[in-house]
Order: structure tokens, then C-alpha cells, then sequence
């Protein structure tokens, strides 16, 4: 289900979170498959930080570029493609859209003028920050039945698995 249509979803600015709407269990017959469960997961998951995102005008490919450019400073556009596994054209989209709100620049490279340089405005700083406090808030709730020691665990499990 898109972010957008789910029923509950806040757009009228009140403070109050809309109530999570968790997945329903994996039918029997795949239930046991870890992976099929975690991308059932990642999609609810994926579909919750949008709508989290949604009231500044971002969805999570938008928070990530603009993330990794606050934090890491001055990048291609292919080099932030390739670091988040973003393909060019959606890539293109996303700075598009980044560019048309006035979150970021994107700029020839001045030695090569194939690449296009991205770099954060301060709208887009501000943007960043006021989307760590939605996701911070929104994952808060998500995890809230593993408790804290299990969050942490599942963090550190799931990193291991972003290891070489």
C-alpha cells in the first residue's frame, strides 16, 4: 500500500502520529523463509518513513542523498548513486526533485564537466535535521516492542550483514 493512501494518515498537521498499522503475519507456507519476512518488514518499514517524511516534502531516497551529502560534504552524482545503490535515472529524479525545492546544487564539475557536483544548501541542512527528528520519533515507535537491548541487537545484527 503507497504511504500516501493509507488509511489513518495524518495530513491535517496535528501532532498526533497516525496509528501503525503493523503487517499482517506471513502466510504458513513462507512464514520460515527469514527473507521474504525481512522484506515484508523493510516494506512496511519503507512505507512508514515516507509518510514520516512526507509533511517536509521528502520520501527516503530524498532524507538519504541529502543525508550523505550533510554528513559527507561535497559529491558526484554518480558517487552518491553508486554509495546508495540508487540507479542513474531514479538518481536523476531524486536530485531533480532536491534541486526544484532548493535542498541541494548540483554543479558541473569544474575538471570534468561530464560529472555534476552535489552539495547541500542550508534549506536542505535544515531539511536534513528536521527529517532526523521525524525518523527518530517514527523508528522509536516501529521498534518500541523489541525494547532497546533488542533494537540495538537487531541494529547490530543487520549491519553485520552489510559487511564484507
Amino acid at each position: 500500500m503507497k504511504p500516501s493512501s493509507r488509511p489513518g494518515a495524518r495530513r491535517d498537521g496535528s501532532s498526533q502520529p497516525p496509528t501503525l498499522e503493523r503487517p499482517t503475519a506471513l502466510p504458513e507456507a513462507i512464514h520460515h523463509h527469514t527473507g521474504v519476512l525481512l522484506l515484508k518488514i523493510a516494506n512496511f518499514v519503507r512505507d512508514e518513513l515516507d509518510l514520516a517524511l512526507q509533511p517536509h516534502g521528502l520520501r527516503v531516497n530524498h532524507y538519504n542523498v541529502l543525508s550523505v551529502l550533510h554528513y559527507k560534504g561535497t559529491m558526484s552524482q554518480q558517487g552518491v548513486g553508486t554509495k546508495l545503490r540508487i540507479d542513474r535515472a531514479t538518481m536523476v529524479a531524486i536530485v531533480d526533485d532536491l534541486e526544484r525545492q532548493g535542498l541541494l546544487e548540483r554543479r558541473r564539475n569544474a575538471t570534468d564537466r561530464r560529472v555534476y557536483d552535489l552539495t547541500v544548501t542550508d534549506a536542505g541542512r535544515k531539511a536534513v535535521k528536521d527529517a532526523e527528528r521525524a525518523l527518530k520519533a517514527l523508528e522509536a515507535r516501529v521498534f518500541e516492542p523489541l525494547g532497546a537491548d533488542g533494537r540495538t541487537q537487531l541494529h547490530a545484527l543487520l549491519e553485520q550483514l552489510t559487511q564484507p
